[in-house]
């Protein structure tokens, strides 16, 4: 908008002059009008008032997008009343003819500057007919005019556009640097950068998916967002979604038209080179889920360093120039922006960090304050009961309190550890889960053993983090609800993946080998969170009950796999 104000007040300023220059050249030029004089000084005299007092208005009041058609329009009249009661396109009202074509170039672009100058043609042709009469009139001469009016109106038409689509995307550029230099969080910010990317190209839709390199992790943003609602969490998908979408590209940017035509598809790509290439062979994979929803897209490939990488659909985009242009403008939009993004990225797991470290900090104070203060309240009813000094009701009522002082405090100690468990490495994941296991057997008095028969394995830095949660959470459990005198923690591997298994002598649920999640929901014991923790992991569990007490869970988790997607794009 503020573009446009400050195009229509240059306009205005040069109208004013034009008018004013006008009135000065018609009287000393010797070819003055000759149609009729009186009429033509008229016109001349109240394009010139009107250009001034608009010229006065626009510097007073701002202008209003409606208007703007109908300054055009009378303009173009003035223009034709001009060369009426003058000798036409002879005189000079082709300095007038080039201040319209120019002000439709400046205003909108090379569509309205065609319609504008084949307008003033079909004018000019009428009224050479209208004064000459058809068979006097000189059609070779109006040709070469034509041929001259319309080079001119193509040539200031190309190069406003041109101009035109440079600033949009400088400023294009400048919105999202502001946009992501914001403080705030991370979701928000990436879907008012899509809402941008997606008013730009007139795109039917934007979709955008990180890559953290380091722990495998996928998050994917679109806009519009699905449900009309800006997602609170970070968006993650499965390894097996995220797959569909990050697939090895030729080249880092590339378009895609008629999609629905199955092999007939029409790719055209710019390699790492900066060379366009207008007809190749690079067909959508066939799990590509947007391939069944669009026509048409745009696609970038880009990597922020070596932590992150990511990939922009822009769907069903409406580019107003030629596609090698476009999918230039797109490869320097993912040098421009991609350092910020970075930056942003690293401010945002920054403060992850500092998170985990006030929860761990949290947690310690929890079992120097509250825990201790527990125990002690527990020592006390137990030095109580050792008097044997209470009579039977007061004696129950003690051992009932110790009980649940008892409970409350294994229940703190279950909450601080889940507050300290860290993000791991494969490295790390095997000596914590060894210490956890030794300090539940001695918080407990279960006898605990972890075994491992493994070695580090290929896991993200998520995935460790998941693998020790649902140890802890499994523990947790033991202690709960099994009654158990003994629990094994162990971990293999074969060629599949990873094989957790947990396994006691406890009371735990007597079913038949399954791992269907109905039968152990009729049976009345069901490892909720486990069970959603696994399939985080795109895993499965397996429930297998002994015949002696206790039960016993397998969970297997399938090995990562790490596929250099991004290889074609430029870092």
């Amino acid at each position: 908008m503020r573009q446009a104000a400050r195009t229509e007040h240059i306009l205005a300023a040069a109208r004013a002059v034009l008018a004013g220059a006008l009135l000065v050249a018609i009287y000393f030029d010797p070819a003055s009008p000759v149609r009729n004089g009186v009429m033509a000084y008229t016109v001349l005299l109240t394009y010139a008032c009107l250009s001034f007092a608009f010229f006065i208005w626009v510097r007073r009041r701002p202008i209003q997008s409606g208007i703007v058609p109908i300054v055009h329009a009378l303009d173009f009249l003035a223009v034709v009343l001009i060369s009426i009661f003058t000798h036409g396109p002879e005189s000079l009202v082709y300095v007038c003819f080039t201040f319209v074509v120019l002000a439709a170039a400046n205003r909108w672009g090379l569509l309205e500057t065609v319609v504008t100058g084949g307008a003033f043609l079909i004018v000019f042709l009428i009224q050479g007919l209208a004064v000459t009469g058809l068979g006097s009139f000189d059609l070779k001469q109006f040709a070469m005019r034509s041929i001259y009016l319309s080079l001119v109106t193509g040539l200031v038409g190309y190069v406003a556009e041109g101009d035109k689509r440079g600033r949009e995307e400088n400023s294009l550029v400048a919105r999202l640097l502001r946009m992501c230099q914001i403080e705030g969080e991370l979701t928000p910010i990436i879907q008012t950068c899509l809402q941008v990317i997606g008013e730009f190209y007139r795109a039917k839709g934007v979709l955008i998916l990180i890559h953290e390199n380091s722990s495998q992790r996928t998050f994917r943003w679109q806009y519009p967002a699905s449900g009309g609602e800006t997602p609170s969490r970070l968006p993650e998908l499965s390894p097996d979604e995220g797959r569909k979408y990050l697939f090895w590209a030729p080249a880092p940017v590339w378009s895609w038209r008629k999609l629905h035509s199955g092999s007939n598809c029409r790719t055209a790509w710019v390699g790492s080179d900066g060379v366009f290439k207008p007809q190749a062979r690079f067909e959508p994979p066939e799990l590509f889920p947007e391939a069944a929803f669009c026509d048409s897209l745009l696609a970038a490939t880009f990597l922020f360093g070596d932590d992150l990488a990511g990939r922009l659909y822009i769907l069903e985009p409406r580019l107003p120039s030629l596609p090698s242009r476009e999918m230039l403008y797109l490869m320097r939009l993912s040098d421009e922006i991609g350092p910020v993004v970075l930056n942003l990225y690293l401010w945002r797991r920054l403060r992850s960090r500092v998170r985990v470290v006030e929860q761990a900090r949290a947690a310690r104070e929890m079992h120097d304050g509250i825990i201790q203060s527990l125990i002690g309240l527990e020592l006390e009813i137990e030095a109580l009961l050792i008097k044997n000094e209470q009579d039977a009701a007061s004696r129950r009522q003690l051992e009932r309190v110790q009980r649940i002082l008892r409970q409350e405090g294994q229940e703190l100690r279950d909450l601080m550890h889940r507050m300290k468990t860290p993000a791991l490495t494969p490295d790390e994941l095997l000596v914590f889960l060894s210490d956890l296991v030794t300090k539940f057997g001695y918080e407990t008095g279960i006898k605990a053993r972890f075994v491992s028969r493994t070695e580090a394995p290929h896991l993200p830095v998520k995935a460790c983090h998941e693998v020790a949660r649902i140890v802890q959470e499994a523990l947790v459990n033991v202690r709960k609800h099994s009654l158990a005198t003994r629990v094994e923690v162990t971990l293999s591997s074969d060629e599949e993946g990873l094989i957790l298994t947990i396994e006691d002598d406890g009371t735990g649920a007597r079913l038949a080998d399954t791992d269907s999640e109905e039968t152990i929901s009729e049976n009345g014991w069901e490892p909720v969170v486990i069970r959603e923790r696994v399939r985080l992991l795109n895993g499965s569990l397996r429930v297998e009950s002994r015949t002696g007490p206790g039960v016993c869970l397998v969970i297997r988790i399938p090995a990562s796999e790490h596929t250099k997607w991004w290889g074609a794009a430029r870092s």
